[in-house]
């Protein structure tokens, strides 16, 4: 076993934790300090955009299709918007909110931890997996505010 590649799996997700970080001190304290004062209030209405990215088992199948969960993020929507006052959008607006993710993941990243055992799945094969998908999902957007 090679020690180098997990080592760099290592270094590129202490890298990605200490990114977020700082962008989220930046967000709440500087570019939203009203929101983060007011937000309890459910006022005033905001905004998030999500995608729902269905990945492909072990044997390159799909588990469901994009359509089935349809009723889902309709019931996900109705919840933000009551209890929370968000309005769910999708991530691009003329596309829909579930995808079918096509490259075949590795089996790590199949079943991932959660809470606290998430943080270790980020310096993982997992992280290293999910992380340039979900940058793919920004760079559309990059190039249309050009």
């Amino acid at each position: 076993m090679k020690l180098w590649p997990i080592v760099w799996d290592g270094i590129k997700g202490i890298a990605r934790v200490a990114i977020r970080i700082v962008i989220e001190f930046i967000h709440r304290c500087i570019i939203n300090l009203f929101d983060t004062l007011f937000g309890f209030l459910k006022w005033p209405q905001k905004k998030l955009r999500v995608k729902v990215l269905i990945l492909l088992n072990s044997e390159g199948n799909a588990p469901l299709s994009p359509g089935e969960t349809e009723k889902s993020i309709d019931f996900a929507m109705s919840c933000f918007q009551r209890n929370f006052n968000v309005k769910l959008l999708p991530h691009h607006p003329e596309e829909p909110f579930a995808e079918l993710l096509q490259k075949i993941p590795p089996s790590e990243a199949l079943s991932v931890k959660c809470n606290a055992g998430a943080i270790g799945e980020e310096f993982k094969i997992a992280g290293s997996f999910f992380h340039p998908t979900c940058a793919e999902l920004y760079v559309p957007l990059l190039h249309s505010s050009l």
